[in-house]
């Protein structure tokens, strides 16, 4: 399937969830986290966009944020990039026109000096080359990143796909947590 197809399909299922389900999927997914005894790190963590369905980050925000700084971003569409902002569970945030929730204060941090970003995304593949909304958004990010920093995506799903449309500009993630496991790419 292209990235399109997947997009649609993947949206559908999520569409599908109840919400008792998606909240069992987001702690499982907790769980892997908590599992990897991250300390000292700093992270960058999207926040959920409820009406996409998207795994709970606040809860992981949550239990993060006690050895760790975390960071979410702010989405410029005019420029397609993401500027990063220092965040707690007790923070403020923003809704914007898109329905992102972004921080509406905090201290700002470039991409190069970020050890772990958890990457939201509807699917992946088995190399860790994942489908996103379509705007490129983390893609520019990842890019910029140091080479040291882990790429994680977070899926609801533990199934691959076969992406028939792989672009060169597309960032491959360093590994995946699903609800069931924790998939390392090479």
């Amino acid at each position: 399937m292209n990235k399109l197809e997947i997009r649609k399909h993947y949206k559908n299922r999520r569409s599908q969830l109840s919400v008792d389900k998606l909240n069992k999927l987001s702690n499982a997914i907790l769980d892997a986290i908590i599992s990897l005894k991250l300390k000292g790190k700093k992270i960058s963590l999207f926040l959920t966009i409820e009406n996409q369905r998207e795994i709970n980050t606040l809860q992981i925000l949550k239990e993060l944020e006690i050895s760790n700084q975390i960071y979410a971003s702010k989405s410029d569409f005019t420029t397609y990039e993401m500027k990063h902002f220092q965040i707690t569970s007790d923070s403020t945030f923003i809704i914007n026109k898109y329905g992102i929730p972004e921080p509406s204060e905090g201290e700002q941090l470039s991409e190069s000096e970020f050890d772990i970003v958890f990457v939201p995304l509807l699917a992946f593949d088995k190399d860790g080359n994942r489908i996103g909304y379509g705007k490129g958004f983390y893609d520019r990010f990842l890019t910029k990143c140091n080479p040291n920093c882990q790429f994680i995506g977070l899926s609801l799903f533990d199934d691959f796909v076969e992406i028939e449309d792989i672009s060169n500009d597309d960032i491959k993630l360093h590994s995946c947590i699903t609800p069931t496991k924790i998939i390392y790419f090479e």
